[in-house]
C-alpha cells in the first residue's frame, strides 16, 4: 500500500568496495599474464607470422579471454546503472508487480507463476500482505461483494522473521519482511471458530479472531477430528497409518486385554500385529520397533508401571456388586446403623524396606541401583481398621516371630506375633478383643454395628463368627474378586497410607543415624521405629479421605457432615474407651500362657 516501504538492510561500504576493487585486480592479474605470455611468444617468433598460428587451443584461449573481458565490461556497465538508477528500477519493478496482483485472478499461467514464486520464496505481494488490497476479489472494503474479501491466496508464506526474496524483485534488492508470527491453536478455539463460521461466514471469522481464512476451511474439514480430541490439542502431527484397518483392530485388542487385567508388552503388540496382517495377507508388513512406537503414539498408548495387581473380575461382578450393597444397605437400614459403627478392616502386607521402582538418573546409564539395607524380602502385616464417619482404628502389627520384639513401642499401636506373620483365626479373634473393642460403645456392645472384611479363611471360622454376634455386630464378607470395587480401605486408604510409610522409609534411609554390622552391612530400621512410621503414617490419614472411599464403595450414599476437612484432629467420641481400661474387663484366658517376656 502507498506510504508503506520495507527498506533493505545496509551494506557496509567497507565490504562492497573490498569486493569490487578484489575483482579488478583479479582482471588486471589476468590481462597481466596474458600479456606475458604474448610477449614471450613474440621473442621466439611465434607471432611473426599470426598465419602460421596452428594451435587451436591458443585461439580458443584467446577467444574465451576476449569473451570474459566483454562478459565483465558488460556487467560493470549493469552494475554502475543499476546503483545510479535504483529507485527508477523499483518504482518499475514495483509497478509490473503491482499490475500483475491486479490481473491474478484474468490469467491462469500468471495466477500459477505468481503463486509458484510466494511459494517459492515464501514471500507474500511486493511489500507485504497489503498489496494485495489493490485486486478487485482480495480487496478488504465494504463495498467487495467477493467471498475472497479481506484475504490473501494460499500461497502467501507466514513465517516470523522470515527474510523474503521475491525473484520478480531479485534483481535489484533483498527485501527484509517481516511477516505475521506463526500461532498455534488449540482445539477448543477453532471449534469457536467454526462455529462462529457456520453463523457468519468464513471471511467474518478471519477478521474476527484476526486468522487467516484458509486456515479456517482446514479447520472445518477436521472439525470431527477435533471434536473427538483434548481442547487443549495444539496439531495433528505424525505420520498417518499405512495400514488402518490393522491398526483399529490391533487397538481393539489392546483396549481388550487390557479391560481383562492382562499385561501387553511391545513385544506382545508386535507379535499380535504380525498375526493380523497374516490374516489381512498384507505382504511387506514386518512390524518392527519404530512402527510399534508410531503406532503407540497414534492411538494413545504409553508404557505405564503397574501402579496395582488387578483380579479378575467375575462374569456376574455386577450382580454381585448390587447384592452386597443391597445387604449392607438393609442392614444399615434396618438396624438404624450409624456410621461410627460402620467398620471395614483389611491386611496390609509390608516388607522392612520400602524402595521405589523408579528413580531419577542419568541418561545411558547401564545400571541404574537402589540402595537398601537387604530386608525387601522380610515381610510384616499391618491390620487396619477405619468407620465410615473417618475415625480409625489403633493398628495392629503382627511380625513373623514366635516372641515378641522387646523393645519400647508407641502406645497407639497394637503388636502381635506369630510364625507366619499373616493374619489366622486366633490373630483375628485378638483384633476383636483388643482392637474392634475400641470403637464407639464398643465395649458394652449397646449400639448395633457393621464389620466389612474380606472373604479371607480367617475372618470366617465359626469362632470368628460367633464372637463377631456376641459383640451386636453383623459380619458382611465382601465376594471373592471384588475387594477393588467395595472395600473402602482397598478404594482409597491403603495406597496413601503406604506412600506415607515409603516416605518416612526414604528420609531414614537418606538421613538419621544408622548402624553396620562386621561386614558393613547396613542394619535395618528396628521394630519400634517401624511401629512409629505405622503410627504416624496413620495418624495423618485424614477423615475426608476415609468417608470418600466408604462412599465410593456404595457402602453410604453420602459424606456425613463434618468430614470436609483434611485433618485428623477431631476428638474421641463419648463411649472410647481407653486401651488399658478395656483390657482390665477383658476376661478371655487364651493368653495366660505367653511367654513372650520371659
Amino acid at each position: 500500500m502507498s506510504g508503506k516501504h520495507f527498506k533493505a538492510h545496509e551494506v557496509s561500504c567497507c565490504i562492497k568496495y573490498f569486493i569490487f576493487g578484489f575483482n579488478i585486480i583479479f582482471w588486471f592479474l589476468g590481462v597481466a599474464f596474458l600479456a606475458i605470455g604474448l610477449w614471450a611468444w613474440s621473442e621466439k617468433g611465434v607471432l611473426s607470422n599470426i598465419s602460421s598460428i596452428t594451435d587451436l587451443g591458443f585461439v580458443c584461449l584467446l577467444k574465451f579471454s576476449v569473451f570474459l573481458g566483454i562478459i565483465f565490461f558488460l556487467e560493470l556497465t549493469a552494475g554502475v546503472l543499476a546503483f545510479v538508477f535504483k529507485d527508477w528500477i523499483k518504482d518499475q519493478l514495483n509497478f509490473f508487480i503491482n499490475n500483475n496482483i491486479r490481473a491474478y485472478r484474468d490469467d491462469i499461467d500468471l495466477q500459477n507463476l505468481i503463486d509458484f514464486t510466494q511459494e517459492y520464496w515464501e514471500c507474500c505481494g511486493a511489500f507485504g500482505a497489503d498489496d494485495w488490497n489493490l485486486n478487485i476479489y482480495f480487496n478488504c472494503t465494504d463495498s467487495n461483494p467477493s467471498r475472497e474479501k479481506c484475504g490473501v491466496p494460499f500461497s502467501c508464506c507466514t513465517k516470523d522473521p522470515a527474510v523474503c526474496m521475491c525473484i520478480m524483485q531479485d534483481i535489484v534488492v533483498l527485501t527484509t519482511l517481516k511477516m505475521a508470527k506463526r500461532h498455534a491453536y488449540e482445539a477448543q478455539f477453532k471449534l469457536k471458530a467454526i462455529s462462529y463460521a457456520e453463523e457468519h461466514g468464513n471471511r467474518a471469522v478471519a477478521r474476527e479472531f484476526k486468522i487467516n481464512e484458509s486456515m479456517v476451511r482446514k479447520w472445518r474439514k477436521l472439525e470431527n477430528k477435533l471434536r473427538q480430541v483434548k481442547k487443549t490439542q495444539l496439531s495433528f502431527r505424525g505420520h498417518k497409518a499405512r495400514w488402518p484397518e490393522l491398526e483399529e483392530r490391533l487397538e481393539r485388542w489392546i483396549i481388550e486385554q487390557r479391560a481383562s487385567g492382562r499385561s501387553v508388552s511391545t513385544v506382545t503388540i508386535r507379535l499380535k500385529a504380525v498375526s493380523l496382517a497374516e490374516e489381512m495377507n498384507i505382504e511387506h508388513f514386518q512390524g518392527g520397533p519404530s512402527w510399534c512406537f508410531r503406532f503407540m503414539k497414534r492411538c494413545h498408548f504409553s508404557i505405564r508401571t503397574r501402579t496395582t495387581i488387578a483380579q479378575q473380575l467375575p462374569a456376574d461382578y455386577k450382580e454381585k456388586l448390587a447384592i452386597f450393597r443391597s445387604y449392607c444397605s438393609k442392614h444399615i437400614g434396618d438396624k438404624n446403623i450409624q456410621p461410627s459403627h460402620i467398620t471395614n478392616m483389611d491386611e496390609v502386607p509390608l516388607t522392612f524396606d520400602i524402595p521405589v521402582s523408579h528413580t531419577v538418573e542419568k541418561k545411558g546409564t547401564s545400571t541404574v541401583a537402589i540402595r537398601t539395607t537387604g530386608y525387601e524380602k522380610s515381610s510384616f502385616t499391618v491390620v487396619l481398621g477405619c468407620h465410615a464417619n473417618g475415625q480409625k482404628l489403633p493398628p495392629m502389627v503382627i511380625f513373623k516371630r514366635k516372641t515378641l520384639p522387646k523393645e519400647k513401642f508407641p502406645a497407639e499401636i497394637i503388636i502381635k506375633a506369630n510364625e507366619k506373620g499373616w493374619m489366622d483365626e486366633e490373630m483375628m479373634k485378638e483384633w476383636l478383643r483388643e482392637v474392634y473393642v475400641r470403637r464407639p460403645g464398643g465395649f458394652f456392645h449397646a449400639s448395633p454395628s457393621l464389620l466389612i472384611c474380606d472373604s479371607m479363611r480367617a475372618h470366617l471360622t465359626a469362632d470368628v463368627k460367633k464372637l463377631v454376634k456376641q459383640m451386636n455386630c453383623e459380619l458382611a464378607v465382601i465376594p471373592g474378586g471384588l475387594t477393588k470395587e467395595l472395600q473402602p480401605l482397598d478404594i482409597g486408604v491403603n495406597r496413601p497410607f503406604k506412600v506415607r510409610l515409603r516416605a518416612a522409609w526414604e528420609r531414614w534411609m537418606t538421613g538419621g543415624d544408622h548402624s553396620f554390622t562386621k561386614s558393613g552391612r547396613q542394619r535395618r530400621a528396628s521394630y519400634a521405629t517401624i511401629c512409629q512410621w505405622i503410627v504416624d503414617a496413620w495418624a495423618n490419614m485424614s477423615a475426608g479421605t476415609v468417608v470418600r472411599a466408604f462412599a465410593k464403595a456404595g457402602i453410604i450414599s453420602e459424606e456425613p457432615h463434618g468430614t470436609e476437612s483434611d485433618s485428623d484432629g477431631e476428638d474421641s467420641e463419648p463411649g472410647m474407651f481407653d486401651g488399658d481400661l478395656a483390657q482390665l474387663f477383658n476376661s478371655d484366658t487364651e493368653d495366660e500362657d505367653f511367654d513372650g517376656f520371659n
